[in-house]
């Protein structure tokens, strides 16, 4: 999983959200150890800065989420995208990461509450269709 984000602007309640639902409803709890996080206009950062220099002074809140990320941080500058029509160094870098920490990995299935199980439904289904009697009624009419 790619997570794209911004250094020109804050990591939002919203990103944090999306993380939660993505771990709690999509993916499954361990999908931070198959994640990479993808911070975008690395041009913000000052010349000679790095990426973990300036993460260092973020929010708890994002360094707890960084620790989870197996695949780390990657700073991608929008400007040098591409290099005279070739795929650039951080490009390839940024595939490299995704493909050492990417494992297979299923949807998690949603699962609906059942009012009834397996054999119970079958026998409710029969009984709405007037099929059966539901227990504890009377015996067959004449």
């Amino acid at each position: 999983l790619l997570l794209l984000m911004s250094l020109q602007s804050r990591v939002s309640e919203d990103e944090f959200e999306l993380v939660r639902l993505l771990q709690s409803q999509v993916f499954g709890p361990s999908i931070l150890q198959q994640s990479v996080v993808v911070w975008t206009h690395a041009d913000a950062l000052d010349e000679g800065q790095l990426l973990e220099d300036y993460l260092r002074d973020s929010g708890e809140r994002l360094q707890d989420l960084l620790k989870e990320v197996e695949g780390g941080s990657v700073a991608i500058d929008n400007r040098m995208a591409l290099q005279h029509g070739e795929t650039s160094e951080q490009v390839l870098g940024l595939v490299e990461r995704a493909a050492r920490v990417s494992r297979p990995t299923s949807l998690m299935k949603v699962k609906e509450p059942r009012q009834y199980g397996r054999k119970s439904a079958r026998r409710q289904r029969q009984i709405e269709a007037g099929l059966l009697r539901a227990r504890g009624s009377a015996g067959p009419e004449p």
